[in-house]
C-alpha cells in the first residue's frame, strides 16, 4: 500500500487507520477491540462508541476521556495538523485517570511528530 504524501498542515487530516495496523496494535497490547475512538467518523471509527468532529472531543474534560477509556482502551488518531492539544489532553487523562482505574488511550502519533510530541511525555504514556 502506498502512503500518502507527507505536507505538514496541508493535507488531508481524515485518512483511516489501515486495519492491518490496527490488528497490530490490538495484539500489542493483547485486546480484542477499542472501547472508544476519541477522533473519528462513521467512516473511519475503530470503535463502536466514537467522538466525531462535530462533537470536538477536545472541548470534553480529562475526566470524560477517562470515563470513556475506563476498563480498557481508547483509540486516538487525531488530525496531525495541530496534535499539540491532543498530546496534551492524553497526558491530562493519564495524570486523571489512572489512579482512578481509568482506561488508557492508544494515541498515534506520525514519526515526523513523535520528538516533538512525546520528548515531555513519554515515560508517562509508557
Amino acid at each position: 500500500m502506498t502512503m500518502p504524501a507527507q505536507r505538514p498542515h496541508r493535507s488531508k487530516q481524515d485518512y483511516a487507520t489501515p486495519a492491518i495496523f490496527i490488528n497490530a496494535v490490538k495484539q500489542l497490547l493483547n485486546i480484542e477491540a477499542f472501547v472508544f475512538d476519541f477522533a473519528a467518523d462513521r467512516t473511519n471509527a475503530m470503535a463502536a462508541s466514537y467522538w466525531t468532529a462535530m462533537n470536538s472531543s477536545l472541548s470534553f474534560s480529562a475526566t470524560e476521556w477517562a470515563r470513556r477509556s475506563h476498563g480498557g482502551w481508547g483509540w486516538l488518531n487525531p488530525p496531525y495538523s495541530n496534535i499539540g492539544p491532543w498530546a496534551a489532553r492524553c497526558l491530562e487523562v493519564v495524570d486523571h485517570g489512572r489512579p482512578a482505574g481509568g482506561g488508557h488511550i492508544a494515541f498515534l502519533v506520525p514519526r515526523s511528530e513523535e520528538r516533538r510530541v512525546g520528548k515531555e511525555g513519554r515515560s508517562r504514556w509508557s
